[in-house]
């Protein structure tokens, strides 16, 4: 037996084999496989029910279409290195490094 602990619009929040709240549910049905970034698990005329859920979607979506922009930051030399290169090489020099980063993680079309 499975007790499911609930929110208040039957939204799956956990389980365990133990009751632990006042909102839950009991079941003996195995739990589902579902994709916790795009999909949400409800409890649902007494059975437990995987829905895409929208809004995991679009966050999904936003996170997918602005990886390039964590990619990049993570390679940028930081702004006193930036700086610096100005200073000793020119921006011209400069350019060309924050160019070979957005090139090696190009904006989505």
């Amino acid at each position: 037996m499975k007790y499911l602990v609930l929110d208040n619009n039957n939204l799956i929040l956990g389980w365990g084999d133990n009751p632990k709240s006042e909102h839950q549910a009991s079941t003996s049905d195995a739990i589902p496989e579902y994709d916790n970034t795009t999909q949400s698990i409800y409890w649902e005329n007494k059975q437990i029910v995987v829905k895409n859920d929208n809004q995991k979607i679009a966050e999904k979506q936003v996170r997918i279409a602005t990886q390039y922009q964590r990619d990049r930051a993570s390679q940028y030399p930081s702004i006193a290195d930036q700086l610096d290169k100005i200073y000793h090489s020119g921006i011209d020099a400069w350019k060309t490094d924050i160019k070979a980063v957005k090139d090696e993680f190009p904006k989505p079309e």
